[in-house]
């Protein structure tokens, strides 16, 4: 925890590169913990240097790579997935077309894709499509550490928005005046539809959707309170979605809304507002905004409400 906060800490303020100050912190780890197995540091200081590519990934990266030296048991993973691809047109031939690209690593943001990690931790390979940096990487461990990498209880995803693709795979495009958020994310609630079945097809493990949620332009209105229709309107549209994977089989243990409360994020630090629960910061009172009392009703009906 402190690696994970201690790096994007650096990231927000631009004081230290995360990447030198996590690569010392991440190599320091790799030395104590090898010296009892009287391993060569050198080695897998240049696995961490390999694998440490986003800052997002650093505590991901971490319990992975503990797991895989036989020091922290894993019984879970989270991955960041920010951007999957998502049909443009709900049809079979589209479907398959959006799966493919979502686990495409040839693309130039493979360093932010969840498979980076799954793959190598569920599938123990991973498929033609990887960059040559990161077969290379593959074709250093041995048979034998691969094997000890445990098996996950389940998966853990952080779901926002994805990237239509036509049936070739290829970026459908958007309109002008797309929906966005207030951080100016796409609105997709389709992701919630297509991104668990996918992950279920791929790696056959329960998930947890670990966040979920909008930031919007909030604010005390005059009568005290703090109306956010918007973001009412993004879990509605995003929960149904979502409903839908289940109905489809998708095995989801969980959901989690981002977030309970307005909070500091990454490197917009308090700037956007992504809370069920306003907090005015100078004095720090809480107000529970409008989707506080419409998510507790969601809560209350076990979800009927989206299907009035």
């Amino acid at each position: 925890l402190a690696l994970y906060t201690e790096t994007n800490y650096m990231a927000i303020c631009g004081r230290v590169p995360a990447f030198e100050k996590a690569d010392r912190t991440i190599t320091r780890l790799a030395q104590q913990a090898y010296a009892k197995k009287k391993r060569a540091a050198k080695e897998y200081r240049h696995r961490a240097i390999v694998w440490g590519v986003q800052s997002h990934y650093y505590m991901d990266f971490l319990v992975w790579l503990l797991n895989c030296w036989g020091i922290v048991p894993l019984t879970d993973m989270l991955s960041m997935v920010s951007t999957r691809e998502i049909a443009e047109t709900d049809t079979p031939e589209n479907r398959e077309a959006a799966y493919r690209a979502t686990f495409d690593l040839s693309r130039d943001r493979w360093a932010f894709t969840f498979n980076i990690i799954l793959d190598s931790l569920i599938l123990r390979c991973y498929d033609d499509s990887a960059p040559e940096a990161v077969k290379r990487f593959a074709s250093t461990i041995p048979a034998a550490e691969w094997e000890k990498m445990e098996t996950p209880d389940f998966i853990g995803v952080n779901v926002y928005n994805g990237e239509e693709v036509d049936t070739e795979g290829k970026p459908a495009g958007r309109y002008a005046g797309f929906p966005l958020t207030a951080n100016k994310w796409p609105v997709t609630p389709e992701v919630l539809h297509y991104a668990p079945l996918n992950l279920y097809r791929r790696y056959r493990l329960p998930m947890f959707i670990t966040e979920n949620g909008q930031s919007c332009n909030d604010r005390i209105f005059l009568d005290g309170k703090v109306h956010d229709p918007d973001r009412i309107d993004f879990l509605q549209r995003y929960l149904t979605e979502l409903h839908k994977a289940v109905e489809e089989g998708a095995p989801l243990k969980g959901y989690m809304q981002w977030s309970f409360l307005d909070n500091f994020e990454w490197s917009d630090g308090y700037s956007e507002r992504f809370g069920i629960i306003y907090v005015d910061y100078p004095t720090l009172r809480r107000i529970p905004k409008d989707s506080a009392v419409w998510y507790r009703q969601l809560i209350e009906s076990n979800g009927s409400i989206l299907f009035p």
